[in-house]
């Protein structure tokens, strides 16, 4: 497992949580209603995090309706 650091927009501390060791980390990881954005993969040497995501803004679209307008 890959130790990941889960931060607010500005920076501040969230969560360090772990992920499957992929081939290339996500763009994106999704935690619980809240997500985040691959930020930084190079981390300091001493700090145990591979990776730093920081918290975006993200609005779900409903799929619509599949009406003869937009088939």
């Amino acid at each position: 497992m890959i130790p990941i650091r889960l931060t607010t927009r500005d920076g501040r501390h969230v969560a360090d949580v772990t992920i499957p060791p992929f081939q290339s980390l996500p763009e994106v990881l999704v935690w619980g209603e809240r997500f985040f954005s691959l930020h930084s993969d190079f981390m300091k040497e001493e700090d145990p995090a591979a990776a730093e995501y920081r918290e975006v803004f993200c609005y779900w679209i409903p799929p619509a309706q599949v009406t003869d307008a937009n088939r």
